[in-house]
C-alpha cells in the first residue's frame, strides 16, 4: 500500500510539474498573455487585502483557467494513449472516414 501511494504521489507531481515548465515556456514566448495574467493575479491579491487565498477565490480566475487549459491542449502530459478501437466507426465528415479495428 505503501508503494501504491508514493507511486500515485510521484505519478501527480511528474504531471503538475511538466505541466508548470511548459506553461512557463507559453508565458514567456507570449509577453502579452503573461502581461493579462499577470494583471489578473494582481487584481485577486489586492482584492484578497492579505487574506489567504482559498480554492474557491482561485476558482474566479478565469483567465488561469484559461491559460492552465491551454497549455494543456498543447502539451498533454500523456501523448500516447492504450485504447483501441473495438469496433469500426464511420466518422460523419462528409468523406465517409472509417476508423478500423486493428
Amino acid at each position: 500500500m505503501t508503494a501504491q501511494c508514493l507511486l500515485f504521489f510521484l505519478a501527480g507531481f511528474g504531471t503538475v510539474s511538466d505541466l508548470l515548465c511548459f506553461m512557463a515556456h507559453e508565458l514567456a514566448v507570449n509577453p502579452e498573455v503573461q502581461d493579462r495574467l499577470y494583471e489578473e493575479v494582481k487584481e485577486v491579491k489586492e482584492e484578497l487585502n492579505g487574506k489567504q487565498l482559498t480554492y474557491e477565490i482561485l476558482q474566479k480566475m478565469k483567465y488561469m483557467d484559461m491559460v492552465v487549459s491551454e497549455s494543456l491542449r498543447k502539451w498533454p502530459p500523456n501523448i500516447s494513449s492504450d485504447r483501441q478501437c473495438n469496433k469500426e466507426f464511420i466518422l460523419d465528415d462528409g468523406k465517409g472516414t472509417k476508423v478500423k479495428v486493428i
